[in-house]
């Protein structure tokens, strides 16, 4: 639905037009693409399942309160409401290039060769 009043009302396009601005596309093009250092036409093998795991967590943050509160209404709307607020709160981020820091991969640098080559076996 957020997709669908984005195109059609933000944007002035059909909602049907493909268009490259969908959270999982985003995720992917601005934390995982970067981290893997590749930016040209062929991603990189590992970009397209990296970005899995951050929609596996967004997905299962309301997983847990809904569990407990199953029978309560109105703190079950609050759930909807909060879910809501925290997706649009990402996504707009993401967009405006300010990810949180909590979703940004960092490489890990190389260990220096000395200490590669002084730990060996000789």
């Amino acid at each position: 639905m957020f997709s669908m009043y984005r195109k059609k009302i933000l944007r002035g396009q059909s909602a049907g037009e493909p268009d490259g601005l969908h959270l999982h596309m985003l995720i992917h093009k601005r934390l995982v693409r970067r981290f893997s250092g590749r930016v040209q036409a062929s991603p990189d093998v590992w970009a397209n399942p990296l970005t899995s795991p951050f929609l596996w967590l967004l997905a299962s943050l309301p997983v847990l309160p809904t569990l407990v509160l199953w029978n309560d209404t109105a703190m079950l709307q609050g759930v909807v409401v909060t879910f809501v607020a925290l997706y649009l709160v990402l996504y707009w981020q993401i967009v405006r290039f300010r990810s949180p820091r909590l979703l940004r991969l960092r490489r890990r640098s190389a260990p220096p060769i000395e200490e590669i080559t002084s730990s060996t076996p000789t």
